[in-house]
C-alpha cells in the first residue's frame, strides 16, 4: 500500500461506557487516529469502568464494528480492568518469530521482540477487575487493524465470545519505506495472533467470528438474559 505522508486526520468520535437495566455493560470502543486525545480516550473509559462492580454485573458486551484502527495501545490502557497479567497476543512473522504483546506484574503493556522489549508508559492499576465477567465482543466489516488487534486481545482471556461478521482483513504488522518527500511504501510482514495462536490464517485475510450474526447486539444481550 501506498500512502501520502500529509494525510489529514480528523477526530473520532468519544468511546462510550453505560450500564444497562438487566446490569450488562457496555462498551463502545471507537479508533483513536489523533495523539492529543489518548488520555481522554483512556479517562473516558476508565473512569466508568471504576465504579463498576463484578459481582452486581451480568456481563459486559465490547462494541468493536466501527473501530477501524488507529493506536492500539491506549485503547488496551482503557479496557485493561478486563485483562490478566500474561501475554496477550502477538504478531507472527517468518521464520516462527514473534513479537508478544501483553500485561506485566507492575502495570505495563509491553512488547517483546526478543532482543528488546518496549514498555508503554501508563501505570494500569485495575487489572482483573472484570476479567470474572463474561464477555461478548461484537465484530464486523468495519472492525480493522487495531480494532482487530483489541478483539484478539479480549479473546485471550478466555470466557469471551466474538459475535457478528468477518473482520476488515487488516490484522497486520507494517513496516513503512518511504518513496519520497510524499509517499511511503506500507508493507504487511505479519500477522496479528491472539495468545492461543488464533487469528488470521494469512495476511490479508479476515478474523472469523465464533458465531456468526447479522444483529449481533440483539443476540448478544438474549444470550446474556437466557445465562445470567
Amino acid at each position: 500500500m501506498i500512502i501520502k505522508k500529509d494525510l489529514k486526520v480528523r477526530a473520532n468520535p468519544s468511546p462510550i461506557v453505560k450500564v444497562s437495566k438487566k446490569n450488562i455493560v457496555y462498551i463502545t470502543l471507537t479508533p483513536l487516529s489523533l495523539p492529543s486525545e489518548s488520555n481522554g480516550y483512556v479517562s473516558a473509559v476508565l473512569s466508568p469502568l471504576a465504579r463498576i462492580y463484578s459481582s452486581t454485573s451480568n456481563g459486559i458486551i465490547v462494541d468493536l464494528r466501527k473501530n477501524t484502527g488507529g493506536d492500539m495501545w491506549p485503547m488496551l490502557v482503557a479496557i485493561h480492568p478486563l485483562l490478566s497479567e500474561g501475554t496477550l497476543g502477538y504478531f507472527g512473522f517468518k521464520k516462527q518469530s514473534r513479537a508478544i504483546w501483553g500485561l506485566d506484574d507492575r502495570g505495563s503493556y509491553y512488547l517483546d521482540e526478543g532482543k528488546k522489549v518496549y514498555r508503554y508508559p501508563y501505570k494500569c492499576s485495575h487489572i482483573g477487575a472484570l476479567s470474572s465477567l463474561k464477555c461478548i465482543v461484537l465484530i464486523g466489516p468495519e472492525t480493522a487493524s487495531s480494532g482487530e488487534a483489541l478483539a484478539l486481545t479480549l479473546r485471550s482471556k478466555g470466557n469471551v465470545t466474538l459475535v457478528g461478521l468477518p473482520t476488515s482483513g487488516l490484522s497486520t504488522a507494517v513496516d513503512s519505506y518511504p518513496l519520497d518527500q510524499e509517499h511511503s511504501l506500507l508493507l504487511a510482514v505479519g500477522v496479528m495472533l491472539d495468545a492461543k495462536g488464533r487469528g488470521a490464517k494469512v495476511e490479508g485475510s479476515s478474523i472469523d467470528p465464533d458465531i456468526v450474526s447479522s444483529s449481533p447486539m440483539s443476540y448478544s444481550e438474549r444470550l446474556f438474559l437466557y445465562t445470567s
